[in-house]
């Protein structure tokens, strides 16, 4: 018998997705069982129904083990919670006929079974589709088998991006080259002005049609975070879901407080490097990188806002998709034909605060790497060796903007280039920061809409 519910907590914002595993009304409940195997290494126990494979079972049961080895013996992340009353002490894995290439995770009701204890945990059962070709066997099991993991640690996490990160990184870190992690990043590089850190596809189909799979694709920051600032053997999983842990309905630690506390960095220079990552893909690849990410195709690279060339400056530019909060814009600049100081900055007519990243190749081979932080961020450099510049301008949303808040806030940065030919300082308008003058309207420039690369939403 179940055990009796708590009174509903109080709804979570309306902004916030449906939870990531809870599965819709319709489909609640246990599938049937007419038969099951379990392991001799770990409780778990795979079911199958009247039209189920056994076969298929035994290999989703080897799948578990595995993942149970690496998620949770070797990575650290917390164990399945149990019991889950129903047969046994075992996590119950369900095949059954729910649907092409379905699977979720259900917990067996909403209620802390631990108090106390700094968690907030729920004994789950997974289901999956009975009819799952043999190819995704592997990346499915273990994916949502991380979802149980996370439900053992802190079920009333609102941020999608983070549990789904989360476990598309977690199939990378069990299956290795196999875990397929980056397939749904064309979804979330094809947005980069959506919130990068915490935003969600129901929110972005819904609205924009762009984002189909967003928050899986945003296993690219999860990875940046494991591979460039942590030594890419899995821990940060683990480290970010204890990070971001508490008890009852409310939400801080959130997601993006767990973020920082982890990568050991303020929002402004986390975003920065998540930016470089975002770049540096494919043809614009180099060791600075995400290792995967040499061998990706157009598709995955993140687009480019506008691109300039000596003849364009100075300019103010505006974006056709203000980066909402912790979302991000790209720019290049080809500088062959400059040979003078550059200055760079983002400003906000709203006080918002901006990170820049600008990313330079030099004519010897090679790179450098300049950014600032600010209500007004600035850089100035000497451009007379330099080929080309990458400019990323990230929205950090204005100054307190807790994880938790609203994130689909289109912000209002603009980016100003110019020359410094006379030695004018780093102000990036050429004009007195602290005027009223420098946050007049300005024009758009055609370069906006002439240079852009439109993004074509899935079919």
């Amino acid at each position: 018998m179940l055990p009796v519910a708590p009174p509903p907590p109080p709804p979570p914002p309306a902004w916030i997705a449906p939870h990531p595993c809870r599965a819709p009304a319709w489909r609640d409940g246990r599938p049937a069982s007419i038969d099951s195997v379990t392991s001799d290494v770990y409780p778990l126990r795979v079911h199958w129904g009247p039209g189920g494979d056994p076969s298929k079972a035994a290999e989703i049961l080897e799948y578990l083990e595995l993942a149970w080895a690496v998620q949770v013996d070797q990575l650290g992340f917390r164990p399945p919670t149990l019991p889950d009353d129903a047969a046994g002490p075992e996590l119950d894995v369900y095949l059954a006929p729910v649907g092409a290439y379905q699977a979720w995770v259900d917990p067996i009701s909403w209620e802390d079974v631990t108090p106390g204890d700094g968690y907030s945990s729920a004994p789950v059962y997974v289901v999956i589709d009975e009819d799952l070709p043999e190819e995704w066997i592997p990346t499915y099991t273990v994916h949502e088998f991380n979802h149980v993991l996370q439900f053992a640690t802190d079920f009333t996490e609102t941020a999608l991006n983070f549990w789904e990160a989360t476990a598309v990184a977690a199939q990378k870190w069990t299956l290795d080259v196999d875990g397929r992690w980056d397939l749904d990043v064309p979804y979330f590089q094809e947005a980069p002005w959506a919130p990068t850190l915490v935003g969600d596809s129901y929110y972005l189909w819904r609205e924009y049609e762009v984002g189909w799979t967003f928050e899986y694709g945003a296993a690219l920051w999860m990875l940046h975070l494991d591979e460039v600032l942590g030594d890419g053997d899995g821990s940060v999983g683990p480290a970010l879901w204890e990070a971001a842990a508490n008890e009852g309905w409310g939400d801080e630690p959130d997601a993006v407080d767990a973020i920082l506390a982890v990568s050991g960095q303020d929002l402004g220079a986390m975003l920065n490097g998540v930016a470089r990552s975002r770049w540096l893909t494919g043809e614009n690849w180099d060791a600075r990188g995400l290792a995967d990410a040499a061998g990706w195709d157009e598709e995955r690279a993140v687009p480019i806002e506008t691109e300039l060339t000596a003849a364009d400056l100075p300019v103010h530019l505006g974006f056709e998709h203000g980066p909402m909060i912790t979302g991000q814009a790209f720019v290049t600049l080809d500088a062959t034909e400059i040979d003078a100081d550059l200055v760079i900055g983002a400003t906000s007519s709203r006080g918002l605060q901006s990170g820049l990243l600008v990313l330079a190749w030099h004519i010897d081979g090679t790179t450098a790497e300049h950014t600032a932080v600010g209500t007004t961020a600035a850089i100035r450099l000497d451009s007379s060796d330099i080929e080309r510049l990458v400019i990323a301008v990230s929205n950090l949303g204005p100054m307190g903007w807790d994880g938790s808040d609203y994130p689909y806030v289109p912000g209002d940065q603009v980016l100003h280039v110019r020359t410094d030919a006379e030695g004018e300082g780093t102000k990036p308008c050429g004009c007195d920061t602290s005027s009223p003058k420098m946050w007049t309207p300005f024009l758009l420039s055609p370069l906006v809409l002439a240079r852009r690369r439109r993004v074509t939403p899935p079919q």
